[in-house]
């Protein structure tokens, strides 16, 4: 190391260390640190000649100890730019200098600097609604994950149960179902970021669905479930108030145990989408749609004073004449 050899023309005092390796058929390669008790410096150079090397890193601390500087690049009072902001909720007081949530798919905080006019509120869903949705194959599970936030579900629950094949473990979030569920959120041009739960056992998935306040409608294929559609019309008030859970289970079905238990919870009620088997994530948009569409407030039309019976798309589809 020439750096650190007194009688070298390449003599650095403040030279600390240095390592030499290569050969010269690929050439050469020199790295070395130095330190003036001020600043501590690296150089790395390369080269075909080992002579030219030692003198190339003196050239290099020598100029940084001579030019380096602390400077102010930005300071944390310069304002970079504006960005559009949409608020998720009715009539929200925001004043210049107040501090706002920007949901963007993450939840980011930031400063209101600037009053650029009338504020622009995300309507809530219709209905607050928990999936539990029993975790499926990784593509079909990624397909669930982003149609569920892009019609927005308030939480989405994975679910190990006994028929499940799942990679996952239990208390475990997936970065890519996150990274799935930000890019719902901002195609669909949503306010209101979708949750994700861990990864959950059965049996935490029945605790937190016991806590909801409203129902929670469990998907089944079991005889003398009730169809979804007359199960949604008798609770229709609950949607639209409460906090309502929709239980949907892998394409084996739930073990019967399993069925036991998510039906033996005071608010839970069994509920068929008909005599087809659904994949997990069919089931899963059906009964979230269903829900989202009951728990809107009903809109008069000339169309609606029609009564259905003398539709024959109605009576074609329903196998019998439907009543108004």
């Amino acid at each position: 190391n020439a750096l650190r050899a007194e009688d070298s023309d390449s003599y650095l005092k403040s030279c600390t260390a240095g390592c030499l390796s290569g050969n010269s058929y690929d050439g050469y390669l020199f790295a070395a640190a130095a330190d003036n008790e001020e600043l501590s410096l690296i150089a790395v150079v390369f080269g075909d000649n080992t002579s030219d090397l030692f003198p190339a890193a003196k050239k290099i601390f020598d100029w940084g100890f001579d030019n380096f500087s602390w400077r102010t690049v930005i300071s944390t009072e310069t304002v970079l730019g504006y960005k559009k902001v949409e608020l998720s909720e009715d009539d929200t007081p925001v004043k210049i200098g107040s501090r706002v949530a920007v949901i963007d798919g993450l939840s980011r905080h930031g400063i209101a600097f600037r009053d650029f006019g009338p504020i622009r509120a995300h309507p809530a869903p219709a209905a607050r609604i928990t999936l539990f949705a029993c975790i499926a194959k990784p593509a079909r599970m990624d397909w669930l994950l982003e149609k569920a936030c892009e019609l927005g579900v308030e939480r989405i629950v994975p679910v190990l149960s006994k028929r499940v094949v799942a990679r996952q473990a239990p208390g475990e979030t997936p970065p890519r179902w996150l990274r799935i569920l930000d890019s719902a959120l901002r195609h669909s041009g949503g306010g209101l970021a979708t949750a994700l739960s861990p990864v959950t056992t059965w049996n935490g998935a029945l605790a937190e669905a016991a806590a909801l306040d409203g129902p929670l409608f469990v998907g089944s294929l079991a005889p003398g479930a009730l169809p979804l559609g007359e199960a949604l019309l008798a609770r229709r008030a609950e949607l639209r108030t409460l906090r309502t859970g929709w239980l949907v289970g892998p394409e084996g079905d739930f073990t019967p145990e399993e069925l036991a238990g998510a039906l033996a919870l005071p608010r839970a009620v069994p509920v068929t989408l008909g005599p087809r088997v659904l994949r997990v994530e069919t089931a899963a948009v059906c009964g979230i749609s269903a829900m989202l569409a009951l728990a809107l407030p009903e809109i008069q039309t000339a169309r609606a004073k029609t009564p259905t019976s003398e539709n024959p798309l109605v009576k074609h589809a329903t196998g019998r004449s439907a009543t108004p």
